[in-house]
């Protein structure tokens, strides 16, 4: 459960702080507010991509993870997840709807003749995202290659240098000691590694000196001065480069900083002399936040120029905490982040197993929590140059949320976490500033509520002239993974809603009306699609590009080869085969891959033998009623042991289920009237889908059910449609396609290696206590496992595993 605390824990040591129990309003609304604004249902998208640069003719799969913002469980409730594809010049190249089961969907984009070489950005959302500034949905991008990529790490010196000096909190505060971030970054935002700062003041005396890391970040401490001038060079690849550093001192304020201290954490508000005054007399709140929890301190300056609140680090929420500074006016006028390390665990696999079975591979993940969860596992090469992503599930769900701006390799942070990431961690925090909240609208209140386009529904709107019809019911026919419903409508109703359908992209909507004989003719009703077109999102934040690809060859014959991968075939010349393989028994291999049921193509053999659909039926060891009251039946056995079924046929009525008559379609139309069939020519039927146990029907499958479909063009196959009114669906789900691991010429050679893919498994369960388990084709090089999921608990997992092809 959700704390909301206005008090000061046993474990806070306070200093120069104190807690007035008879709040004004003015505190007592901050709290309500952020409160209010914590307990909103918050969804946070993550895609984990199985690389990051693709070739053509390649599959881009991903697996998305919608969890809750807070917790970052899987968020329960089904919904849309809407994925775009977009080139760097802003246009769209896919947009796709996908349907969210249990917090996880996944998918797969073709990298087909729409790319061409460039940078591409991924981005995912749900309805709900778009009533957040926070950075909830899902954005990165990633690279499709060719033979004429001249992408290489440059060298030279970069056209374009910037710098920036972020003072803590937000604030140069005169005569005061000032903690200040420094990132300096290229034309494209990149860092730029292993720069040194020099900075000197009017007299040219040297204030600072800073080394920067691998991202372009350092940090240093000054005691700025009002009256004086600044200056400073950016040391790189042997050049000195002037740049500005001309810091707005003021000379009355507040700073907030944060201090480590072993086993606390010190979180300090100073001010100085001149200012000292004017806060002795000024009401200050600090709200300290982590994903779940807030608290509220109230801050009073006592003939100090500093007030503290220490935190116990084992006490204090593992993960972002963010320290917020407000005025007596409720403006907040400070603020920073810190991430605390102490407790915080990342969910690994531990002992993963191997079992070689001729050319395949088992291997067997368990995890060391007893918990159930999903994973996904992007199968590569141990040398790929083409996984070279920004963020990992972990950065994504702690960091990226509560910052604004990119972080550079940001999955570098908590991949081996040592002394020195996290210490590059908190530099990171210290140049991002301010938090992602938007602050005005939380305390304005001015965040919406609804989820529009979350699932997919229809209204119908009835005909006048049906309103007042009794007993009004219309059949909603079952089409691909929709099974058929019948909805019964009471007297004088205008319209209903359906919320339990879920299109797929090219289908169509029927809906019959039933008569009270039960023959269906058409709705006549007026459709609603909720949501009617994809929704706009606006992705403010340009993602950084992927890591920069290093090959140990220039562009290579070999990268040519694997241009078009699987694409654009060469036509060869005609050869004919013959065969004695059956085609009817080839088809229903082939139809009843989609099936529950078993599919049954007539062939001339049935045709010579059986006259009427009913013969064929009977042969199938049914009972069919074949009289004007047409009705097909199983014998109770078949459903309770289909193994030990008595063929004595003085038996065999005793064992007819005598309320288990099967429901019958035609063409996919459920027939509530069933004297069609009687007396129905075997020459005008296709093949029949026979489904005796109903799996996958619904209720109107409950007594199993005879799809009989028609041959094109018979003039039966036009009954059933004449009963049924059609829509056009505007946006319909995507379907899932399986992924396809692309054919390489060479499975061990050095490109293979860089840029090849062994395999991608986008869902992969397991149950508490038990491994998770995939099954691949046995690689020829070493390999490594990516793998990221979550459990039902909320822990995220994350890890890369090598293994090696020599040990297997």
């Amino acid at each position: 459960m959700k704390k909301f605390l206005q008090s000061i824990l046993p474990f806070f040591l306070i200093i120069a702080v104190f807690t007035n129990a008879n709040s004004q309003n003015t505190e007592e609304n901050l709290v309500e507010k952020i409160a209010d604004y914590k307990l909103l249902n918050k969804e946070l998208a993550y895609l984990h991509l199985n690389k990051s640069h693709f070739l053509k003719g390649e599959q881009l799969g991903f697996a998305a993870y919608v969890l809750n913002e807070s917790t970052h469980k899987p968020e329960v409730s089904n919904s849309n997840l809407y994925v775009t594809v977009k080139n760097d010049q802003d246009s769209i190249i896919r947009e796709e709807m996908y349907l969210i089961e249990d917090g996880i969907t996944s998918g797969v984009i073709d990298i087909d003749s729409s790319f061409i070489a460039g940078n591409y950005t991924i981005s995912a959302f749900t309805g709900s995202m778009k009533n957040f500034e926070e950075p909830y949905h899902f954005s990165e991008k990633f690279k499709v290659l060719s033979s004429s990529s001249k992408e290489k790490i440059s060298r030279d010196f970069p056209d374009k240098i910037d710098v920036q000096f972020l003072p803590e909190s937000g604030h140069f505060l005169d005569n005061t000691i000032n903690n200040v971030g420094v990132i300096a970054t290229d034309s494209l935002g990149k860092g730029l590694a292993n720069g040194k700062i020099i900075i000197k003041d009017e007299n040219a005396q040297l204030v600072s000196i800073i080394d920067l890391n691998k991202f372009g970040i350092g940090k240093f401490s000054f005691i700025p001065k009002k009256t004086k001038s600044y200056s400073a060079v950016f040391v790189y690849m042997d050049n000195e480069v002037p740049v500005a550093f001309s810091p707005e001192i003021d000379y009355e304020g507040l700073i907030l900083s944060v201090s480590e201290k072993e086993s606390e954490l010190e979180v300090l508000i100073k001010t100085n002399e001149r200012s000292l005054s004017n806060y002795e007399s000024e009401k200050l709140f600090l709200v300290a936040q982590d994903s779940e929890n807030f608290y509220s301190f109230d801050i009073a300056f006592k003939d100090f120029t500093n007030a503290s609140v220490v935190f116990n680090l084992n006490e204090l929420e593992p993960g972002m905490n963010i320290f917020t500074l407000f005025n007596e006016k409720m403006q907040p006028i400070a603020e920073r982040l810190y991430f605390n390390h102490e407790n915080f665990k990342i969910e690994t696999p531990e002992n993963i197993s191997t079992n070689s079975k001729k050319d395949s591979l088992e291997i067997n993940i368990p995890f060391v929590a007893e918990k159930e969860g999903k994973v996904s596992i992007s199968i590569l090469p141990e040398n790929t140059i083409a996984h070279q992503r920004n963020h990992n599930i972990i950065s994504y769900n702690h960091l990226k949320p509560y910052v604004k701006g990119n972080i550079e390799n940001a999955a570098w942070y908590f991949t081996n976490i040592t002394p020195e990431k996290k210490l590059a961690l908190d530099n990171l925090l210290l140049t991002q500033g301010w938090s992602s909240y938007n602050w005005g609208e939380i305390l304005n209140e001015n965040i919406q509520s609804e989820t529009a386009g979350d699932r997919f529904s229809f209204k119908a709107e009835i005909s006048p002239k049906d309103r007042n019809k009794k007993d009004l019911r219309y059949m909603v026919h079952g089409v691909g993974a929709n099974i058929p419903q019948v909805i019964e409508i009471d007297e004088g109703t205008t319209s209903f809603v359906l919320e339990e359908y879920f299109p797929i992209q090219g289908e169509k909507l029927k809906i019959s009306r039933i008569k009270p004989n039960d023959n269906l003719v058409p709705a006549n009703l007026k459709i609603y699609f909720m949501p009617n077109k994809f929704p706009d999102f606006d992705i403010s934040q340009i993602p950084l590009a992927p890591g920069i690809y290093t090959s140990s060859n220039e562009q290579t014959q070999n990268f040519y080869n694997y241009e078009g991968l699987n694409t654009d075939a060469e036509l060869l010349d005609e050869v004919q085969l013959s065969t004695n393989v059956e085609r009817p028994i080839d088809r229903a291999r082939q139809l009843g891959y989609r099936s529950f049921g078993r599919v049954l193509v007539v062939s001339e053999k049935d045709l010579n033998i059986f006259n009427y659909l009913a013969d064929l039926l009977r042969n199938e060891n049914l009972i069919v009623i074949d009289k004007p009251e047409f009705s097909v039946k199983t014998y109770l056995s078949e459903i309770t042991n289909f193994n030990s079924l008595e063929r004595d046929d003085d038996r065999r009525e005793n064992k007819i289920g005598e309320d288990r008559a099967m429901t019958l379609y035609l063409d996919d139309s459920p027939m509530l009237n069933t004297s069609i069939f009687y007396n129905f020519p075997l020459t005008q039927v296709d093949y029949i889908e026979i489904n005796k146990t109903g799996m996958g029907e619904g209720m109107m499958g409950a007594n199993g059910t005879i799809k009989v479909y028609t041959k094109p063009g018979s003039h039966l196959n036009s009954i059933s449609f004449d009963r049924i009114q059609s829509f056009d669906i505007p946006l319909a789900y995507t379907e899932q396609k399986e992924y396809y691991v692309p054919k390489y010429e060479n499975t061990s050679d050095e490109f293979f290696q860089e840029f090849g893919v062994i395999d991608w498994i986008p869902e992969v369960s397991f149950e508490k206590g038990k491994a998770a388990v995939i099954k691949i084709k046995k690689p020829e090089v070493d390999f490594q496992l990516i793998i990221e999921g979550v459990t039902s608990d909320g822990d995220l997992i994350q890890n890369i595993q090598q293994l090696s092809a020599d040990s297997i």
